[in-house]
């Protein structure tokens, strides 16, 4: 496509398998979505090795189910830019505004952000070449593959004790590496107390060697000396940095570290805007991802759906209708007063926008009929004091 804005349903920024699922679920519901993926479809399964843990598939190496994915969505028609890198957003006359550094633009009713989030990698010799032979990023998929075995865990704060702890119910001995100790991996430490397979060493991984696995681990203590350790595997556990820099500038809400924050239906604090899959911080997992992808998928429908209706007027009452359901908001008129009585959305839609909707059109209404504005129902009382910044009384 060229340069030019175009308008579309919605707009799914990240190509993995959440952004991947939402596409594929709002192509299927009839909607047109776009997906912008920085570089390959199906993100960090790419990088997988083997998937043992996901649903209805036999073991698969991750970049042939990402191609699988791919297949999937491109089959049904679904659009993906790539690689294309989203550079900026924003709300463009009550439209979403992406724009990418190819100098592409588009409006959208609603995005999904499914950005994702990065490991912090490369640190330690030997890990990208063994990759994959006895190096992991992900105790819950590629732990019981090291049943009875040693392994070692190496990373720093709550997400590495955690590795370490679910693995001393799997292999026969835990080392766990801790680059730093501070207060409160202390406590952490404390809280799991005794575990007679699992040993703690202070102290950073120099090296990973081996022939053709893994075998043993180099490690520095802080008292400076050198160990080797024989390992069958070992468990890479830092920090996952979330891609989130532009979102948090149209005021999107995250977390102290840095992943957005959702509701049970992947909604973000800004009407329009759904977040799904590891940018949100949950799980870490493919089949976790796609399943926020499905649920942002669905919000979004329902979103755009509600977005695309005209609200009628009609003896006294704006209405909305969205399938077989109804929004409403009833009035009434006295002398030049326009009187807001109640707004009603089904359960099913509320958090979309539709209320604040019906109540700025009685509101415009009633201003272009030289009406004032009075409610007797505190939503539209405050709905119409913070966007038309007007008393209501």
């Amino acid at each position: 496509m060229s340069g030019n804005s175009t308008i579309r349903d919605v707009v799914i920024i990240g190509g993995g398998p959440a952004g991947l699922t939402a596409a594929l679920y709002l192509k299927r519901l009839g909607l047109d979505p776009l997906v912008i993926e920085r570089s390959l479809p199906g993100g960090k399964l790419n990088e997988v090795p083997i998937i043992e843990n996901y649903p209805g598939v036999e073991p698969v190496k991750g970049l042939e189910l990402a191609s699988r994915f791919l297949k999937q969505v491109q089959d049904l028609g679904v659009e993906i830019w790539y690689p294309e890198e989203v550079v900026d957003v924003s709300n463009v006359g009550g439209f979403w505004c992406v724009k990418t550094s190819g100098g592409k633009c588009v409006l959208a009713y609603a995005l999904i952000i499914a950005t994702g989030a990065e490991r912090v990698r490369g640190t330690i010799r030997g890990e990208f070449e063994f990759l994959g032979r006895g190096i992991s990023y992900c105790a819950v998929c590629d732990g019981p593959l090291y049943r009875g075995k040693v392994v070692a865990v190496v990373g720093c704060g709550e997400k590495a004790i955690k590795e370490a702890q679910y693995l001393t119910t799997i292999a026969s001995k835990v080392y766990l590496v801790l680059e730093k100790v501070d207060e409160v991996t202390e406590a952490y430490l404390r809280r799991l107390g005794h575990v007679p397979n699992l040993e703690v060493i202070e102290g950073r991984v120099e090296e990973v060697r081996g022939r053709d696995r893994v075998e043993k681990i180099v490690v520095r203590p802080i008292d400076g000396s050198i160990k080797e350790i024989d390992v069958s595997g070992v468990f890479i556990a830092r920090a996952e940095v979330p891609n989130t820099a532009i979102f948090r500038k149209i005021g999107i809400n995250v977390d102290d570290r840095g992943f957005i924050i959702v509701d049970r239906s992947q909604r973000t604090n800004i009407e329009g805007v759904f977040a799904a899959g590891d940018v949100t911080g949950r799980g870490f997992q493919v089949v976790v991802a796609c399943g926020d992808g499905a649920v942002a998928a669905l919000s979004a429908y329902r979103y755009v759906i509600a977005r695309r209706r005209e609200v009628v007027r009609r003896d006294n009452v704006f209405e909305l209708r969205v399938n077989d359901k109804v929004a409403y908001l009833r009035y009434r008129v006295e002398g030049r007063k326009l009187i807001i009585e109640s707004v009603y959305v089904p359960e099913e839609f509320r958090g979309l926008g539709i209320g604040k909707r019906l109540v700025l059109e009685a509101a415009k209404y009633a201003l272009s009929t030289g009406l004032s504005i009075q409610c007797e129902c505190d939503y539209a009382k405050y709905i119409v004091e913070k966007y038309l910044r007007v008393s209501s009384d």
